[in-house]
C-alpha cells in the first residue's frame, strides 16, 4: 500500500522502519533469541513449526475446520493442508503485487481476507483465531460507518 500510494522511496523508508523495529522489538521482549541458538530455536518451534503441526506437542484444540480435518487424516492430509495454506500465501501475494492496495481500507480487507485463509488452512488453529480478521472487518464497518475527517458535515476539521 504504501509503495502504490507514496512511492518507491517512501516504501523502502517503511520497509526499513519495520526491520529495525522488528529487532528491537525481538531484542527487548526475546532478548534469548538473538544470544542464543537455544532461543532462537524456541522461537521458531513456538512461532512457525508449531502453528504448522511440525512440532512434536500437537495442540489438544478440535476444530472443524478444513486444515485441522485434512490434517486428521494422516500424514498426506496434513501435507494437503500446509500446501493449501502455501497456495494461499502465494495467491495473496500475487494479489499484492498484480493490484496493490491503494489505501488502508483496502490493504485491511487483503489482510481480513489472508488471515481468513490463514486459519482456515492451518492444521493447528483454533476458532478464536477468527478474532482478528472480524476486527479488522469491524474495524473496517465502523470507519465507513463515521464521516470522514476531510467530510463537509464534521466541520472544523
Amino acid at each position: 500500500m504504501v509503495a502504490a500510494r507514496d512511492g518507491a522511496r517512501a516504501a523502502g523508508r517503511f520497509l526499513a522502519a519495520v526491520a529495525g523495529t522488528a529487532v528491537v522489538l525481538v531484542a527487548a521482549l526475546a532478548p534469548a533469541a538473538l544470544t542464543s541458538w537455544r532461543g532462537a530455536d524456541a522461537l521458531v518451534q513456538n512461532s512457525v513449526l508449531f502453528p504448522l503441526g511440525l512440532t512434536h506437542d500437537k495442540t489438544p484444540a478440535e476444530s472443524l475446520l478444513p486444515g485441522h480435518l485434512l490434517t486428521a487424516l494422516g500424514p498426506a492430509g496434513h501435507v494437503a493442508s500446509v500446501g493449501l495454506l502455501l497456495a494461499a500465501g502465494l495467491g495473496i501475494a500475487i494479489s499484492l503485487v498484480i493490484r496493490p492496495p491503494r489505501d488502508v481500507p483496502a490493504a485491511a480487507w487483503r489482510l481480513a481476507i489472508g488471515l481468513t485463509l490463514m486459519f482456515l488452512l492451518g492444521p493447528q488453529v483454533r476458532f478464536g483465531y477468527f478474532l482478528y480478521p472480524l476486527g479488522l472487518v469491524g474495524w473496517l464497518a465502523l470507519v465507513r460507518a463515521s464521516p470522514g475527517p476531510h467530510d463537509p458535515a464534521r466541520p472544523g476539521l
